[in-house]
This record gives C-alpha cells, sequence and structure tokens, in this order.
C-alpha cells in the first residue's frame, strides 16, 4: 500500500504517533522555560544597559527601587512578549518535528463549534472576581511589589489600540500552545493532563501572586482544551480574559480603590456562570458527532 514501509509478511503497518509521548512534552516543557528564562534575561539586560550604560548598570543593579522602576517600562514590556511568543512559536514548531508527529494532531489545531468559543469565552469571564479576589486576599501577605504591579506601571498612559496585541494576542496563542497544545495533550491520563497543565501554565507567571490569580484559569483551560480537543477554543478564551483584565487596568486606574475592587458577591455569581456555560459547552459538543480520521502513515 503506498505511504506503508515494506514489512515481513503479517506484521502491521508502522503507523505515525497522534500525539507526542509524555516525556517528550515533559522535555519541551523545560527546555521552552530554559529558553524563556535565557531571553528575558537578555532582553532586560540590553534595555537596562541601553537606559544606563555598561558602566552604570552594577550601581542600577544594586538599588532595588531604582531597577524596579527601570524595568516598569512599556517598551520592555513589549519586546519581552515578541520574546516569550518566539520561544513559544518555536518549541510548538519543533517539537513535534523532532518527534515526527503531526502538528494538528500533536497541538489541537483542529476546530470546534462557534457556540463552543463564545460559551469558553463566557465561562473564562465568569472566573474574574474569584481571581481578583484571591489577589486581592493574598496581597497583604506578600507586600513586595508583584508583577501585576509592575504591569500596571508599564501600560499607564498607554493607548488600548497598541495594549491589546502585547497584553492580550501574545500571551494567549503562545502560552496555550505550549501549555495546552505541546504539554497537556501529551499526557494520556486527563486528570494528569489537566492537573500538569493548568499547574505549570501557573508557574510560567513566575510570581506567586499572580500564580495564585491565575491557577483557577488555567485549571478551566486545560478543562477547556480537554473537552474540545481544540487549542483554538482555550486561546479564545485566554484572550478574552486578558482583554478585560487590560480594559480593567485601563479604566480603573485612577479610580479610588473602594471602587475599583469587586464585592465579594460577585464570586459565586462568577462561579455559577462559568459552571452554566461549561455544563452548556459540554451539553452542544454532546450534539456534534465526530468525524473518523485516518491514522497517518510514515513515508
Amino acid at each position: 500500500m503506498d505511504g506503508e514501509l515494506p514489512l515481513p509478511p503479517g506484521l502491521p503497518p508502522l503507523t505515525r504517533p497522534e500525539r507526542l509521548l509524555w516525556w517528550q512534552g515533559a522535555v519541551a516543557m523545560v527546555v521552552a522555560v530554559l529558553l524563556l528564562v535565557i531571553a528575558n534575561l537578555a532582553v532586560a539586560a540590553a534595555f537596562l544597559i541601553q537606559q544606563v550604560g555598561l558602566a552604570g548598570l552594577g550601581g542600577l543593579v544594586n538599588d532595588q527601587e531604582r531597577l524596579t522602576a527601570a524595568l516598569a517600562s512599556f517598551p520592555l514590556l513589549a519586546v519581552g512578549q515578541v520574546a516569550n511568543l518566539t520561544v513559544f512559536i518555536v518549541i510548538a514548531v519543533m517539537a513535534p518535528i523532532a518527534a515526527r508527529v503531526p502538528h494538528r494532531s500533536a497541538l489541537g489545531l483542529g476546530g470546534a463549534p462557534p457556540s463552543a468559543f463564545l460559551l469558553a469565552a463566557l465561562g473564562i469571564l465568569g472566573l474574574g472576581p474569584l481571581a481578583d479576589r484571591v489577589v486581592t486576599e493574598l496581597k497583604p501577605l506578600l507586600p513586595e511589589q508583584s508583577s501585576l504591579e509592575m504591569i500596571e506601571q508599564a501600560i499607564h498612559g498607554q493607548p488600548l489600540w497598541l495594549l491589546v496585541p502585547f497584553l492580550a494576542v501574545m500571551p494567549a496563542v503562545g502560552e496555550e500552545l505550549l501549555c495546552r497544545g505541546v504539554l497537556q495533550r501529551s499526557i494520556r491520563s486527563p486528570a494528569v493532563a489537566l492537573t500538569v497543565s493548568a499547574v505549570c501554565f501557573a508557574a510560567l507567571h513566575m510570581d506567586p501572586l499572580h500564580m495564585a490569580g491565575v491557577l483557577p484559569l488555567g485549571f478551566y483551560l486545560a478543562w477547556l482544551g480537554h473537552r474540545t480537543g481544540s487549542v483554538w477554543v482555550p486561546v479564545g478564551a485566554h484572550f478574552t480574559n486578558n482583554l478585560a483584565a487590560t480594559l480593567g487596568i485601563v479604566f480603573t486606574t485612577d479610580a479610588p480603590a473602594d471602587t475599583a475592587e469587586l464585592p465579594l458577591w460577585a464570586v459565586p455569581v462568577g462561579l455559577l456562570v462559568t459552571a452554566a456555560c461549561a455544563a452548556g459547552l459540554h451539553w452542544r459538543l454532546r450534539q456534534v458527532a465526530p468525524t473518523p480520521r485516518a491514522p497517518e502513515t510514515l513515508a
């Protein structure tokens, strides 16, 4: 048969695997983290040298207050996001090639019904009050300036059209390709895959306060990827969450603290919205008959 390797009689034809093996996904994740650290350190060092010169770099590093103020810069944030996206895309492209797995099945590049995207986006908005409450409650325990505060300082005064690509689009595409595509789909056990994917997604945000805030979102995004089989659904939901957060920062920066904080009752209401959207998405996908797909053979 065309496309199959010649094998001794009685043996089944060799077929190309549909997904990465778990250890391949783990290696890809470790390499991605190392590249992210290197890229961000290089970008930050280049930016600081450009600001104060090589001679003044030592004094700036030793002055924590000046260093924090220098790092809270939109140009640095923008270049850092481009560097992150580049790393994510390189890993997403190269990992399936190295494992000889089709990109479509390895990353979950298939589509989903339009209603799935809508319900996923509404569902993640329902988790917003919970994420905000987690950050609010933990903030007194972590008095040091968090990455969230640095982001707020960096984007202050910037036009919304400039913020959306760097804060909403790039993180959504890159982080989902890595966490929900390369990593999650390489693990066969759904429970393990969802947990590992969510925890690693939170860990990518580095800052403890930021990690705690996004962990519930990570579990929801992981469930979306598992239930729909498409990485684009969590990408859309992730983008919606980041867009809402960006709008919230832009339009509440100058608002009094007591008006900017969401009321406590918003948490259970939001969770009900998320649960309703998840149930609706689950029901909708049960109505969609899956299309059988023949395995690809090795050339």
